[in-house]
């Protein structure tokens, strides 16, 4: 229960055996929730590596991997390395394209990056897949950005499309 004390015992192993997944898991949770990014991504970058190989031929080992890379990809956000944040997002993503963290993560990116064919596909898929679940606010900044991306794409009858359906949730929606 102290985990100052756990965290001395797994920077202990890791210094032993660096690549140790024991130990650098339990660690980047205590990491991530202490916002100690630079130690997180750290460990976070050994789980990644040692669940990698298992993860091929076990599916609930895939699971995992894609919920540590995606924390990887959020911790690496918190440390502006949007370059790796973006290549962690992606790998998670390929792990399970359905997973709504993964998704809203890289699509964000995707706007960032100006890959905008790609952060429009990503959007779409969350309003897809995930639109039931969706409090009305977080649908509403979805058409919006969807109606954005459309704007900077050059199809204004999408955007207009887009912006009419926030606006239809929101009326009050300034953006749109």
């Amino acid at each position: 229960e102290d985990l100052d004390q756990a965290a001395y015992g797994y920077e202990e192993a890791l210094k032993i055996t660096p690549d140790c997944l024991e130990a650098a898991q339990p660690l980047s949770d205590i990491c991530v929730g202490k916002e100690q990014w630079e130690r997180a991504e750290q460990t976070l970058d050994v789980v990644a590596l040692k669940l990698s190989k298992p993860a091929q031929d076990d599916p609930e080992i895939a699971r995992d991997l894609c919920r540590q890379v995606y924390r990887l990809g959020y911790v690496c956000q918190k440390l502006n390395k949007t370059k790796k944040a973006l290549e962690a997002y992606r790998q998670a993503y390929s792990l399970d394209a359905s997973y709504l963290l993964v998704l809203e993560g890289l699509a964000h990116l995707l706007v960032g990056a100006g890959e905008l064919d790609e952060a429009n596909r990503v959007y779409q898929t969350i309003l897809l897949q995930h639109k039931d679940n969706l409090p009305d606010v977080e649908i509403v900044e979805i058409y919006w950005q969807l109606g954005d991306i459309s704007l900077k794409l050059r199809q204004p009858d999408r955007a207009l499309n887009f912006f009419e359906k926030a606006l239809a949730i929101d009326p009050g929606h300034e953006a749109s």
